[in-house]
């Protein structure tokens, strides 16, 4: 599964196995190439997080204003399993 800005389970394994390469092989195994292209994909990596960042936090305040707005009834929803772990997750992610 791939996404738009090119960012594969599949990629990443491969960068991965290719730093652990050159690990073993010494630093000349680090070429430019691989560091560029580790910073891309970083890069891209950090769009995407600041995305669902932005967007899981517009999604929250909005669920949680219509609730406590009273318009779908009367309930805290700051008990809820699903805020709770999302809210959660912003904080993880320095939100």
């Amino acid at each position: 599964m791939s996404d738009p800005d090119g960012i594969s389970p599949e990629r990443i394994e491969r960068l991965k196995l290719n730093f652990l390469e050159a690990i073993t092989e010494g630093p000349e195994a680090l070429t430019p190439d691989l560091l560029a292209e580790a910073i891309e994909l970083l890069s891209a990596q950090a769009a995407t997080i600041a995305q669902l960042r932005q967007a899981l936090t517009e999604l929250v305040e909005r669920y949680t204003e219509l609730i406590n707005s009273g318009d779908c009834g009367f309930w805290d929803p700051e008990k809820e399993h699903q805020v709770k772990a999302a809210r959660e997750a912003l904080r993880n992610a320095g939100t």
